[in-house]
């Protein structure tokens, strides 16, 4: 399983636990390593799964926590 597959697992994980925001951007950023890549994958990979799945609002709740986490993160932008 790839990181960014991991990341979009544990994202709607954590949507469908209605874990804290605070909670689950810092348990994504554990689990990317600070690696920007990986997150912006698994957020475009949910914002095409939003269409076709049924649980819609978990999809929805999953790619605002990788949104969070991304505007969170700490980037090397060097």
């Amino acid at each position: 399983m790839t990181t960014s597959e991991e990341l979009r697992e544990r994202a709607l994980a954590l949507a469908q636990a209605d874990a804290s925001t605070d909670e689950a951007v810092a348990e994504l950023l554990a689990c990317c390593a600070d690696h920007r890549v990986p997150l912006v994958r698994a957020r475009q990979a949910l914002a095409g799964q939003s269409a076709t799945d049924p649980q819609g609002q978990v999809v929805a709740r999953a790619a605002a926590l990788l949104e969070e986490t991304l505007r969170r993160g700490s980037w090397d932008v060097t």
